[in-house]
């Protein structure tokens, strides 16, 4: 065996540490720098990921022909935990009895990739030395006021990811106590964002930090940046400040990427210390979708998989020790016979991103008024110049020419793919690390959307990068439509425009309503991350309504679709809308709206549309117009929520006088066909075949069409057979597959489907579908909650009632008004009243939206108002909204979120304000808008 003291060490520090110097010990004794000797810990740390799957493999082999059962006692036994007999044997086995030349006959790759990894960090490592050499004059000038800066002491080249053959970012100490930063890249991006920082923070006040950059073309030097405290409670209103006006730059100059590893907090100044990602402008920019969210920089909430606790990554937000999420191997049990390496949960540790002020770092949670003042003092100054930024000579115009990274994928997904690409099974071959390399690239989505004929080759160079073991680097110009990984060819087109074009063109059409609506995003992520509300600024100066007056309602429907059409990103020939929304876990996420109807841009079509289909003509035609192209070319989803049940719905209620939405909407119902129906398994109005029938019958009843008719009859016999008993009740109902058992309620329950073919019925006077409806009463009313005067809620065991359109007393109530309407039958006008009185109880809550919240109680009485002849609802119906308005005036946004109070709001149908100003609309004239919720 080895017994050097090094190696020792080594082995204390890391498993099979000496196992990894012997195998490119040749390698490392012929070094042509002094990398071997001056910092064995780097050389290791780099090397040992290459072997460490072929180690854990080996180590468990050889220990398994001593112990048959090793693989299995490795994990159960504790005395293993205590041992290291094994693991002696195995060191005395791979040193002295030939176990190394059986490791690489095994393992071939092991020594060709840690000799190709060896010498690319050797050649970086003789690179700085040789850059130290020729640039020490200039360093000592610009650095040390002129004085000598000496011989570098230590540098340290395992800062950050390895790109273009094993560079990475590295930290060089001097004589001098001078440390800097060295980069293997352009610094001409980092000397031109110091230039035109300087200018702003001279023409603002905001005192931004310029960080000093020495640039040599193929690298560049930087200050250190270090993280120090604040000297008092003025510095930190300064620094957030300063934090504003670091978002308004970054957000408007298409910068992403700037998590809590690229902010750093130096003193009263928060130095942004990684600009390759400026001018980026992905498809999110060119698409129009880009917010202050996609900087990096503002606080989040991100859930992975079923967590509770969401972590925060975010460049202002992140603090202290999170669990990640995500999965990394690690070694577990070392120095023992149970070593072995173990996927453990991922950890980052946020700590140098927030000022420190008497040793307490101080998150941005009470400072969001000095993060909107630097905000807006730096967007104004570039709605000021905007048009003046180009001119030759201004600070803007040196953004010109220079270089850019395009994120092709997420750092992380590229780590992933390397560590798959060093598992033991594919280290025999070439050949098998190949294929696992292309496997994982298919695997791994990219993080913007790539044509198809740039997509294999942009997958080609990803691969020769991670062949060894680089994250792949894709580099851009901003005066340039194409890209590269790393070297000058081959090039690729990618951009629409280049990025400095598409930048200017992005400022020059920023006004204060754009930075208003980057405000909101602002004040939502503080809402989200820290649970607070957040007011306007100043005092809310709205007129609080007194009475009900149409002329006052209709001012606020205009308002909610000015604010919807303001808020519209147009990217292409559609529109779309980004939100905030709630993820599977009903936790609350950033994202752009969905296209769909329940909540996206369908369901605010069909709104803006009722609102003033003159004004909102070209948005409307947009959205339908893409939504039916994308129907075309994709696999039928007949949910009315999310598919071409709700298209049908958006085409109806939006056609015109020239009938072309309806001979569109008929020519896709020939993309339905009977197989889609039947393997329908859950039935329902929001996502099953009976939304779908619903769509149906209104598209029938606009057209009289028989193939349509034909379809609909179709779905309702699939209906009544799908039924089952329901044990408690001895109902017939149905028991969809997204649930436990069967429901009550509209929008997943017996009520709604009910409704629906009880519209069938309607339409062919076929009496079983009527039948159908009285045994879904009879299934209803068996879980009526006589203490609640309510329907219970049967998702959850217990007698759970809810008083919402989706469930309980407003959508069943809905659900027999529609009967009512159909079957004049006085037995329904029992369970309407209890429905009525019930709503009228729970009336208003502190949610406005309308599926679960006031506005779908309310336009249930505005429904039984005109069903039943009952004025005095309808006027109890314009009292609650009067309400709704004036709460909204006084904190100056309407509530569309059930959870935390966040002043973004939600301004799709269902989930947000389209749906409540379609309700304010229908309380001015009931019998001109038709009910939301009766989807007709």
């Amino acid at each position: 065996m080895t017994d050097t003291s090094a190696s020792i060490m080594i082995e204390q520090a890391l498993p099979f540490g000496q196992h990894v110097w012997a195998i490119t010990k040749t390698e490392l004794e012929n070094a042509t720098a002094d990398l071997y000797n001056d910092d064995k810990d780097v050389v290791l740390k780099a090397l040992a990921p290459v072997s460490m799957f072929a180690f854990d493999q080996h180590f468990c082999d050889f220990a398994s022909t001593i112990n048959p059962c090793f693989n299995i006692l490795q994990l159960i036994d504790p005395a293993f935990n205590s041992t290291d007999d094994l693991l002696n044997d195995y060191d005395e086995y791979f040193f002295d009895k030939n176990g190394l030349a059986g490791f690489l006959k095994k393992y071939p790759l092991v020594y060709t990739l840690q000799k190709d990894l060896y010498q690319q960090l050797n050649a970086f490592y003789t690179e700085i030395l040789a850059n130290i050499l020729a640039d020490t004059d200039s360093l000592s000038q610009i650095f040390n006021n002129g004085q000598s800066i000496g011989k570098a002491i230590k540098i340290n080249i395992s800062e950050g990811d390895r790109h273009q053959g094993g560079k990475s970012t590295a930290i060089i100490e001097f004589e001098c106590g001078l440390k800097l930063l060295y980069k293997p890249r352009s610094g001409a991006m980092d000397v031109a964002f110091n230039t035109f920082i300087s200018q702003i923070a001279k023409e603002t006040g905001i005192d931004l930090k310029i960080t000093t950059v020495l640039d040599r073309g193929d690298h560049f030097w930087m200050e250190f940046i270090e993280h120090l405290p604040v000297s008092g409670k003025n510095e930190l209103y300064d620094y957030y400040i300063q934090c504003g006006a670091l978002l308004a730059i970054v957000f408007l100059l298409g910068g992403t990427d700037f998590h809590f590893e690229n902010i750093i907090a130096n003193g009263k100044h928060p130095v942004l210390i990684d600009l390759e990602c400026l001018f980026g402008a992905t498809d999110e920019m060119q698409e129009g979708r880009f917010s202050v969210n996609n900087t990096g920089l503002l606080p989040v909430n991100i859930y992975l998989d079923e967590q509770d606790v969401a972590i925060d990554n975010s460049g202002f937000g992140a603090w202290g020790r999170q669990v990640s999420g995500i999965d990394r191997w690690a070694w577990i049990n070392m120095g023992t016979d149970a070593l072995r390496l173990d996927k453990q949960k991922g950890i980052f540790v946020a700590d140098k991103n927030q000022p420190v002020y008497n040793d307490i770092a101080i998150s941005p949670e009470n400072y969001l008024t000095e993060i909107i003042d630097g905000f807006k003092r730096t967007c104004t100054w570039f709605i000021t110049n905007k048009d003046s930024l180009d001119k030759p000579g201004s600070a803007f115009s040196n953004f010109a020419g220079k270089p850019i990274r395009v994120i092709m994928r997420y750092t992380m997904n590229y780590l992933f793919i390397i560590e798959n690409s060093l598992n033991a099974e594919v280290l025999v071959t070439e050949q098998a690390r190949k294929e696992e390399i292309y496997r994982s690239l298919n695997e791994f989505p990219t993080a913007t959307q790539l044509q198809s004929e740039i997509r294999s080759p942009i997958n080609d160079a990803e691969f020769k990068a991670i062949k060894k073991m680089n994250v792949p680097l894709f580099n851009g110009n901003t005066t340039k439509l194409h890209i590269r990984e790393s070297g000058d060819i081959p090039e690729w087109a990618f951009f629409k425009t280049t990025p400095y074009q598409f930048t200017l063109n992005r400022i020059k059409n920023f006004d204060t309503d754009k930075m208003e609506l980057q405000i909101s995003l602002i004040k939502a992520a503080f809402a989200v991350r820290y649970d607070t509300k957040q007011k306007e600024d100043n005092q809310v100066t709205a007129k609080l309504l007194t009475g009900y007056i149409d002329t006052s309602i209709l001012q606020e429907v205009e308002q909610i679709a000015s604010g919807i059409r303001s808020s519209a990103i147009k990217n292409s020939n559609n529109y779309s809308w980004n939100s905030y929304t709630t993820n599977g876990n009903n936790k609350l996420v950033f994202d752009t709206l969905s296209p769909m109807l329940y909540d996206g841009s369908l369901g605010i079509a069909c709104f803006l549309h009722m609102a003033d289909n003159f004004a909102n003509k070209e948005i409307v035609d947009a959205i339908i117009s893409a939504e039916v192209k994308r129907a075309f070319n994709a696999a039928v989803d007949i949910s009315f929520a999310s598919g071409i049940s709700g298209l049908l719905y958006a085409l109806v209620k939006t056609h015109t006088t020239d009938n072309q939405n309806l001979q569109t909407a008929i020519a896709l119902t020939r993309l339905i066909n009977t197989a889609d129906i039947s393997k329908d398994h859950k039935y329902d109005i929001m996502a099953g075949s009976a939304g779908l029938l619903q769509s149906l019958a209104l598209l029938y009843k606009n057209t009289g069409s028989a193939s349509v008719l034909n379809t609909m009859t179709f779905i309702g016999d699939h209906l009544l057979e799908s039924r089952v008993i329901d044990s408690t009740s001895g109902a017939l109902t149905w028991r969809g597959e997204q649930f436990d058992r069967p429901l009550t309620g509209f929008s997943h329950g017996a009520s709604g489907i009910a409704r629906a073919l009880l519209t069938l019925f309607d339409c062919t006077g076929i009496d079983k579908y009527k039948h159908a409806f009285y045994q879904s009463i009879k299934f209803d009313n068996y879980y009526q909650n006589a203490q609640h005067s309510n329907w219970c809620d049967l998702r959850k065991a217990g007698s759970d009632c809810k008083t919402t359109w989706c469930h309980g007393a407003p959508g069943i109530g809905l659900a027999r008004l529609h009967a009512y309407a159909i079957l004049k039958e006085k037995s329904l006008l029992r369970d309407i009243e209890i429905a009525i009185s019930t709503t009228k109880k729970h009336l208003l809550t502190d949610v406005d939206f309308y599926c679960c919240g006031n506005t779908g109680r309310i336009d249930f009485l505005i429904e039984a108002a005109a069903v039943l002849n009952r004025p005095q609802l309808l006027k109890t119906a314009r009292k609650a909204l009067l309400t709704i308005i004036n709460r909204k005036n006084e904190r100056g946004y309407y509530q569309t979120f059930d959870m935390a109070a966040v002043s973004l709001e939600n301004p799709s149908l269902f989930r947000g304000t389209a749906g409540i100003g379609y309700t304010l609309l229908r309380s001015i004239n009931p019998g001109e808008v038709p009910c939301l919720g009766l989807l007709t």
